[in-house]
């Protein structure tokens, strides 16, 4: 069995050096700047979701 793939994936031409996958969350995160404010927002008012009921467990 051989060892795990390092060679590097080519950037994407014409996106100064960012994957598709980057150029896609930057896109996403432009079209919902003011959804992610909102949440912000929220979190910082309100608390994170659930923060009183979940348990980090160390493993």
């Amino acid at each position: 069995m051989s060892g795990p793939n390092t060679e590097k994936k080519a950037r994407e031409p014409g996106t100064r050096g960012d994957t598709a996958a980057e150029q896609r969350a930057k896109i996403w995160a432009h079209n919902n700047v003011a959804a992610i404010a909102e949440r912000r927002a929220w979190i910082e008012t309100e608390g994170t979701p659930l923060a009183d009921i979940q348990v980090l467990q160390d493993i």
